[in-house]
């Protein structure tokens, strides 16, 4: 009897000992997926926030560009716009009675107020709010200048003027052309404040 126990006792301890391998092994498995996962969620995280990272980088790249391009366009347009408000207002000074080209003057002056008025509009939708408002500045002092100096040169051709009126003009212009440049000057530095802290950000 003890014959035949020891073979079945045997089968048996051969059959639990290839179950408990195989339940080991399935565990083993189960722990080596999970840990696979975890891992593979991981890469695609770190993937997922590199990722992000780049699109941010880009993205403040873009915006500064778009930012510089529109800050030179203003500054070059309210130089030019100062310089044709010179322009029209020497109509006054080479004789005493103006040269035959104000009315060309005048065109000028008043299409370079219009681009400027356009890139002051375009900076101050672009941004920041510092530079907005310096740069809707830039456009109130540009205008102003520019009615002074029509007002001036069209009173002194229609002989609308009083001496006194003309002499307050011609000041005031002159006063208002070193706020223009004040007022450019401001600008630049808020504009470069504001794309350093573009580059600063984030």
């Amino acid at each position: 009897m003890g014959d035949l126990l020891t073979p079945v006792i045997s089968a048996a301890s051969a059959l639990l000992g290839v179950g408990l391998t195989g339940a080991i092994s399935a565990r083993s498995d189960r722990r080596k997926d999970k840990a696979l996962e975890r891992q593979q969620l991981h890469q695609e995280s770190v993937q997922e926030r590199t990722h992000l990272r780049e699109l941010h980088a880009e993205h403040k790249k873009w915006l500064r560009e778009q930012r510089l391009a529109a800050y030179q366009s203003l500054l070059t347009a309210m130089t030019q716009a100062r310089e044709a408000n010179w322009q029209y207002f020497n109509v006054l000074q080479s004789t005493s009675s103006p040269s035959p080209d104000a009315q060309e003057k005048r065109t000028a002056a008043r299409q370079a107020r219009s681009v400027a008025s356009q890139a002051s509009h375009t900076v101050q939708l672009e941004g920041p709010e510092p530079v907005s408002a310096v740069a809707a500045r830039c456009l109130e002092i540009m205008e102003r200048e520019y009615e002074r100096v029509a007002t001036l040169v069209e009173g002194t051709l229609t002989h609308s003027l009083s001496p006194q009126s003309e002499d307050g003009l011609r000041a005031r212009f002159r006063e208002g052309d070193q706020e223009y440049k004040d007022v450019m000057d401001l600008f630049v530095e808020t504009a470069r404040g504001a794309l350093g802290e573009i580059l600063a950000v984030g």
